[in-house]
């Protein structure tokens, strides 16, 4: 089953770059495959220029054409932040950009990330008005905890992206409790440092417990010259007022 928009006349939105075909991005893990897992696995989506992927680029589309984002003064949180986006992001001056994350996989960050932990973020309540977290709660243990702190430092009226691997094919969220070694978590969840598989509806029962109002926005068909994952779902999560 084809998922992808390959398009030979690609551009990259963030970039403008055209280079085609794209770089591998992602790991081939027979899980992946089984599950039909969107938003995972190996592919040819890497930009040659900015590095951005098929995931990366449905967020930046989705800020650029669907909210008033990079013209509005907004305080924002990236965590787990793809340099592609964040550099974007900070292009605009307007933009209170703040970047968080863990430092825990040994990977060299740019100097704009703050460490942070998503289970205690260290801000006020209704701090913010936008937060980006693209394909990273699968990783966190207590994914509810970290959905709860980034309801908590959303402002009422706020938007949060909050982005996960998702099966079509399953009902319940895959994932067993206690510490698994790296391999385990491989083999069971394609990624040495993932915690779960989700299932769509699971996943939004998870957010909407959290407090959010979630809207699924489907876009990525409206875009085949960016080469996006034609299956993949945006999770746009509101923090509504009481």
């Amino acid at each position: 089953m084809c998922q992808l928009h390959c398009d030979s006349n690609f551009i990259c939105p963030i970039c403008g770059d055209k280079t085609f075909p794209l770089l591998q991005v992602g790991s081939e893990f027979k899980v992946l495959s089984e599950l039909q897992v969107i938003g995972a696995g190996s592919r040819l989506q890497k930009c040659h220029k900015c590095k951005g992927s098929d995931r990366d680029r449905l967020v930046y589309l989705y800020l650029r054409d669907y909210e008033d984002f990079f013209d509005a003064e907004i305080k924002v949180l990236h965590v787990a932040p793809e340099d592609c986006i964040a550099r974007a992001i900070m292009a605009h001056k307007n933009i209170e950009y703040i970047a968080g994350d863990s430092f825990e996989h040994g990977y060299v960050y740019p100097d704009y990330i703050h460490k942070m932990d998503v289970l205690d973020i260290p801000y006020e309540k209704e701090t913010f008005d936008f937060v980006i977290c693209n394909h990273t709660i699968e990783c966190i243990q207590d994914d509810i905890k970290a959905m709860k702190e980034i309801f908590r430092v959303l402002k009422y009226g706020g938007k949060a992206i909050l982005q996960v691997p998702i099966s079509p094919v399953i009902e319940t969220t895959i994932e067993k409790p206690g510490n698994l070694s790296l391999k385990e978590c491989e083999l069971l969840y394609g990624h040495r440092y993932n915690k779960r598989i989700y299932s769509k509806s699971d996943y939004i029962d998870r957010l909407s417990r959290c407090g959010f109002v979630v809207n699924v926005k489907k876009i990525a068909s409206n875009y085949p010259q960016h080469s996006l994952n034609k299956l993949e779902e945006l999770f746009l999560c509101i923090k509504v007022y009481e």
